[in-house]
């Protein structure tokens, strides 16, 4: 399993022949990175007298931060696991008729598409996390703060790229099609808004001094 195996072993398989894991595991891990991140950022920020009046702000990222790089690592192994169903409805669907084999690959392709649309989502959630430790979180760590921000964006994007990829697949379920393409569209649209707002910030402050630990 993903979240059993080391780096090394898990970028040997990313960059092998093998089927899985692919992009949509590699965007939850980074995810799941820029997470940690932010979990980093906030525990350096509690305990610290210079940040008494974001103690519970810096407390409340940090729990919410840890259960959404929980939850992403486990979207990795998910998003494996969707796309090796992908591969087992095109293997088992050979000797089907044609909309029969359609309709098999669909259903398949739904929760491939379902995976890592989520972890686009956990991953704005992310990067929501990540402005405001920006803000408020010790100077210190500020360009670990600001590598969240960069490793979330970078995952929420990978994750559509499967998302949109995988819909192709959807023949019948309009409906399902067509929710799911609003959902992933509102998300890049929304993530890219509050990564331009970030890097605006960011360029802005370019010059800040270091001296708090």
């Amino acid at each position: 399993m993903i979240e059993e195996s080391k780096i090394k072993e898990f970028l040997e398989d990313l960059s092998s022949t093998k089927p899985t894991p692919g992009g949509g595991a590699a965007s939850a891990i980074v995810g799941s990175i820029a997470a940690a991140l932010v979990c980093k950022v906030s525990a350096l920020t509690i305990g610290k007298k210079k940040y008494q009046d974001v103690q519970e702000k810096a407390s409340e990222i940090l729990s919410e931060a840890k259960t959404l790089r929980e939850d992403l690592l486990e979207n990795a192994e998910k998003d494996s696991q969707a796309f090796n169903m992908i591969i087992e409805a095109y293997r088992s669907s050979k000797n089907m008729g044609d909309e029969e084999k359609l309709r098999v690959i669909e259903n398949a392709s739904k929760q491939a598409c379902a995976v890592p649309l989520e972890t686009a989502s956990l991953s704005y959630r992310v990067l929501e996390l990540s402005e405001t430790i920006i803000k408020i979180g010790n100077r210190n760590a500020t360009s670990d703060a600001i590598s969240a921000a960069y490793f979330s964006f970078s995952a929420i994007n990978g994750a559509l790229e499967n998302v949109y990829v995988n819909l192709k697949n959807i023949k019948f379920d309009r409906e399902f099609a067509e929710s799911t393409l609003k959902k992933a569209n509102e998300l890049k649209d929304s993530s890219k808004e509050l990564y331009d707002r970030i890097r605006k910030r960011v360029d802005g402050g370019k010059n800040r001094a270091k001296t708090d630990l």
